[in-house]
């Protein structure tokens, strides 16, 4: 905190340390400003912007592309091989992406 003296910091530490978990206190109906003003009481906050958070994933065919190229010739060759296909799935989102045999095939020219 620009300005702010050795003991500001330490009340904050010291109040942090003593927060029971934001999960529990938003739960028990608090708000983030709520939240803030607990720990920041005394200390003139002032919130200058809000926003909304919200969940994404970027994941996207290329990114699963390249996590094929990466596997490396081997795997990718074993993959052709084996399965003719591979499906990857993204962990955070559960979006699956498909790869034919011919796309493999092109994915195996840009493997090291």
């Amino acid at each position: 905190m620009p300005g702010a003296d050795d003991d500001t910091g330490i009340k904050i530490h010291e109040r942090l340390a003593r927060l029971d978990p934001v999960s529990s206190l938003l739960c028990s109906g608090n708000t983030i400003e709520d939240i803030l003003e607990i720990i920041f009481d005394g200390c003139n906050l002032e919130v200058l912007a809000k926003t909304t958070a919200r969940y994404f994933c970027d994941c996207g065919r290329n990114k699963m592309e390249k996590a094929l190229i990466g596997i490396g010739r081997d795997g990718l060759s074993e993959m052709i091989e084996n399965d003719k296909k591979a499906e990857l799935v993204c962990h955070f989102c559960n979006k699956n992406y498909s790869f034919d045999e011919n796309q493999l095939r092109i994915l195996l020219k840009c493997a090291i």
